[in-house]
């Protein structure tokens, strides 16, 4: 059933999808399958998230770790699951604006993935919790997080996250006026997504590299940047080729 909902959800029938993840959670609740009834509801929950209907997936986020939690009562059964949902109720707090909650919840899973001997999920809280203290405009913090989702990531080399990691850590050293710094990091996200990773994510450190270039008077050595950025943004349909048009503009 979780993999009709994901079809389904992924072929838009969001409904449909809802109504399999609840049907799924049904029968794994009379078998006793708590993993798989926290899963169908995490699903639920995730559903709720990209419809932008943020309270119902703090809500569904939250019953699924309050489940686990009861469930662990002190052991370290379900560690990986526990980490995996504190993490999402994270990103549901941010995405509602709620940067306090949001940084408890990526610590707590932080926690968790260390508990699990997890670097990915490890790596993914230090790199959210860089974000949110960037928001917040505490750039030392931020840059800290990051930092510590580098270390973890240099020693397995999830090459994907890393570039990611690495095109923030050159955001956030521009904000703090060290542009040639902040463009060896952005050379080193260039290149890992080149190999590695989706066009949009490439898109977008192209469009942060030709920002850093323009900003140093090399704006020769951004337009490249810029058109291929905008010609990936062009062909996805991204919103965010307005903000490459901009740049050529300049």
């Amino acid at each position: 059933l979780l993999s009709i909902g994901h079809a389904l959800v992924d072929a838009g029938e969001w409904d449909e999808g809802l109504r399999a993840y609840e049907q799924g959670a049904a029968i794994w609740e009379k078998t006793g399958d708590i993993r798989g009834v926290v899963q169908a509801r995490s699903n639920v929950a995730n559903v709720h998230l990209r419809r932008g209907d943020y309270e119902r997936a703090v809500s569904e986020y939250r019953a699924g770790l309050e489940r686990l939690v009861v469930e662990r009562a002190g052991s370290k059964r379900f560690a990986e699951d526990a980490a995996k949902l504190a993490f999402n109720l994270g990103t549901a707090h941010k995405a509602a604006g709620d940067l306090v909650d949001a940084a408890a919840r990526f610590e707590e899973a932080r926690r968790l993935g260390v508990e699990a001997h997890d670097d990915d999920l490890i790596a993914n809280a230090y790199n959210a919790l860089g974000t949110v203290h960037d928001e917040q405009g505490d750039l030392d913090r931020s840059l800290h997080f990051y930092r510590r989702a580098e270390e973890h990531l240099e020693a397995r080399a999830d090459p994907v996250l890393l570039a990611g990691v690495k095109d923030n850590i050159g955001i956030v050293l521009k904000k703090k006026a060290d542009l040639e710094g902040a463009l060896a990091y952005s050379a080193q996200a260039c290149a890992l997504f080149e190999m590695h990773g989706d066009p949009h994510r490439m898109a977008i450190a192209y469009t942060n590299r030709a920002g850093l270039l323009l900003d140093l008077d090399r704006g020769d050595e951004a337009l490249p940047f810029a058109l291929s950025a905008h010609r990936i943004f062009v062909q996805l349909g991204s919103p965010q080729a307005r903000t490459t048009e901009a740049l050529l503009e300049d």
